[in-house]
């Protein structure tokens, strides 16, 4: 037997006797955990040897792959995309048509022969200043209107105090004179501190009563125009923004912009003749009776609605009227404005039409709806 395991056998008794004295001198509780922790062990190691001999034991199961082939779908030619119409512009009347009701299937152009580069510094100059304007004019009302409702919330509440003190100077001033009504006394002193009391009493009535019209003045011309410029702000924001689209549209040489714009630039208006609002892209002649209600509870009075959907008007001029609906109002007007305003604020879509366009618009009206198109 070789020596190293003579030497085994020979430690072995000293090793376990070893460590059974080392396993009592453990506490209870530990060499329970250490019992449990081991016999733990042991039941994984076991597991883990019976799940290997399972696995072996199952045959493996060849799976026959069939080869796939490729099928070609036949796609059918698409149709060739509809040509573009062509539209030649040499009036206002025309680029106004073009401007409202021309869609993306519509090339627009002008018959004088001219340089897509003048053409574009024509457009330029005739829309950039009018932008810088407007923003201009949009910047000083939105001030004004933060300026008047500052003064109004220092100044409006003042009235009420005046008028209480007025009240009550009104009030000392009738006995200040009843008392001065009375027989005079021979205290001389008396009947001139009575008089004195009857002047200071009156002058500051008077201070009083001027101080509360020219307050009641001023706010009231405060109140009217901040209202004004509420009324007027919404056209002119529609309209800045209208005109900034155009000017941007001219930027990127967009060439219906570009004879549209370079149409009114030469014709001599001083600005576009329409107001267009596309807002959230949806209508129906539904929504017009919640409009009819707000211009009632707004005016006292109907909305004065000239079309409701298709009409003979619109037969007449070839336009698909369907679901729109026309206003006659001038968008220029106190309740064009206020059309303007509720179009705006609920994101409605809308042509305002500043004047009359032959063969297109009979006069200034708001166009509710989406742009109309051409009937077939």
């Amino acid at each position: 037997m070789p020596r190293f395991f003579v030497r085994i056998k020979e430690s072995l008794p000293f090793l376990i006797n070893a460590i059974v004295q080392g396993w009592f001198r453990f506490t209870p509780a530990m060499r329970v955990a250490l019992s449990a922790s081991a016999t733990f062990l042991v039941v994984m190691i076991v597991f883990v040897f019976f799940l290997q001999y399972k696995l072996r034991q199952q045959p493996i199961q060849v799976v026959e792959t069939k080869q796939i082939t490729k099928t070609i779908v036949a796609t059918k030619e698409e149709p060739s995309k509809k040509e573009k119409e062509k539209v030649v512009i040499e009036s206002t009347d025309q680029a106004i048509e073009a401007d409202a009701f021309g869609d993306d299937n519509t090339v627009i152009v002008t018959k004088r022969e001219i340089s897509e580069q003048e053409m574009f510094r024509i457009s330029n100059d005739w829309l950039y200043p009018q932008v810088q304007e407007l923003k201009k004019r949009v910047t000083q009302i939105k001030s004004s209107i933060e300026q008047d409702e500052r003064y109004l919330s220092e100044n409006a509440p003042l009235i009420e105090p005046i008028k209480q003190e007025i009240v009550q100077l009104e009030k000392d001033y009738q006995r200040a004179s009843a008392a001065l009504d009375l027989p005079r006394l021979s205290n001389g002193s008396f009947n001139d501190e009575m008089e004195q009391r009857y002047q200071g009493i009156r002058q500051k009535l008077t201070s009083a009563r001027n101080k509360l019209k020219a307050l009641e003045q001023v706010v009231s011309t405060v109140e009217s125009r901040k209202k004004a410029n509420e009324q007027s702000l919404p056209e002119l924001e529609v309209e800045a923004s209208d005109l900034n689209d155009r000017l941007q549209k001219v930027y990127a040489h967009d060439r219906n912009a570009l004879a549209i714009t370079y149409q009114y630039a030469t014709s001599g208006i001083k600005t576009l003749p329409i107001l267009r609002f596309i807002g959230n892209g949806f209508w129906n002649l539904g929504m017009l009776k919640e409009l009819k209600v707000a211009y009632r509870g707004r005016f006292q009075r109907d909305l004065p609605v000239s079309a409701f959907g298709q009409s003979e008007t619109h037969n007449r001029l070839g336009w698909d009227h369907t679901n729109a609906a026309d206003v006659a109002l001038h968008p220029g007007t106190q309740e064009g404005q206020w059309l303007v305003t509720y179009l705006k604020s609920h994101s409605i879509p809308f042509i305002a039409f500043r004047s009359a366009v032959r063969g297109h618009s009979t006069g200034p009206h708001v166009h509710i709806g989406l742009r109309s198109h051409r009937l077939r």
